[in-house]
């Protein structure tokens, strides 16, 4: 199973492939990182730019799943807007390759990756470096977000909670042809 882990911006966004074999235990990551668009470009060449890095690493690693934080109700209004964008971009891109997409709250990532929903960013970092052996870590909190999140992913997926809303390609097939037949 080969899960990709996105922790969603408009600037910055992190990513993280995990592998995790039926014969293994623990995960593999074979990448991850933060993809950094252009600052001063308007906000659809930024996206354009975000999901162009995601679709070249999507080529070469072909997952099977996404993994992103839900949304979240931000202070300011203009930037949870700006955040929704980019999540759909990043959605639309995954959904073209036929990839599932899975949100999860960030109590349930916390919770799965430190067992405490109520974590820091600290605990959540130093326990995501521990559970895949890494020496060391990127700095950049987007980067170990977006591990953070495959890691509960696969913790999910080991355990069936009922956390995360799912959204498979056949299921979006399956609404769309029924939409032809309700009448008004």
């Amino acid at each position: 199973m080969l899960v990709l882990g996105i922790d969603p911006g408009s600037h910055s966004t992190g990513f993280a492939f995990l592998l995790n074999k039926s014969t293994s235990k623990d995960p593999k990551v074979l990448e991850y990182g933060t993809i950094k668009a252009p600052r001063r470009a308007e906000l659809p060449l930024r996206l354009k730019y975000i999901c162009h890095e995601l679709e070249q690493r999507i080529g070469v690693y072909k997952p099977q799943h996404l993994a992103m934080e839900e949304s979240f109700f931000a202070k300011n209004p203009r930037t949870a807007l700006v955040l929704g964008h980019a999540r759909g971009a990043i959605m639309a891109t995954a959904l073209r390759y036929d990839i599932e997409i899975a949100e999860y709250s960030p109590s349930s990532i916390k919770k799965a990756v430190t067992g405490n929903g109520g974590a820091s960013k600290e605990m959540v970092a130093k326990m995501v470096k521990l559970l895949l052996n890494l020496r060391e870590i990127d700095d950049s909190t987007d980067a170990t977000d977006a591990l953070a999140i495959a890691l509960a992913f696969l913790h999910n997926q080991r355990e069936k909670p009922k956390l995360a809303n799912t959204i498979s390609p056949e299921v979006l097939k399956l609404l769309a042809r029924s939409k032809g037949r309700h009448r008004r």
